[in-house]
């Protein structure tokens, strides 16, 4: 929980000056929340997806995971190539490359 230093008071009238109450209720009365990301491959996989591309994938990640729940939408690879972007198509047929679900 992130709070102000003791002797400071919660910014609230910048929020909404006319609801300072409601806002204070609910500081009273909230819950902590677990944000996190998660891959679903492993470190192994990962670093060497990283070494044969050559390009650091730490932030290409797979889920958004609340509280550890959540769910995961994995393209198949004719819609990732529907959405491939037309004037890329050239450059990667040219280099024999398509993109993947980690791009």
């Amino acid at each position: 929980m992130i709070r102000p230093k003791k002797g400071l008071a919660n910014p609230f009238d910048k929020i909404a000056p006319g609801e300072i109450h409601l806002l204070e209720t609910a500081a009273a009365n909230s819950r902590h929340l677990l944000l996190s990301d998660w891959r679903h491959t492993t470190s192994e996989q990962t670093w060497a997806t990283e070494l044969a591309s050559g390009i650091e994938s730490a932030i290409c990640l797979d889920s958004l995971l609340i509280n550890g729940k959540g769910s995961v939408n994995c393209w198949p690879q004719e819609q990732i190539d529907q959405f491939t972007n037309p004037s890329i198509v050239p450059v990667l047929e040219q280099l024999n490359l398509t993109f993947t679900a980690k791009g």
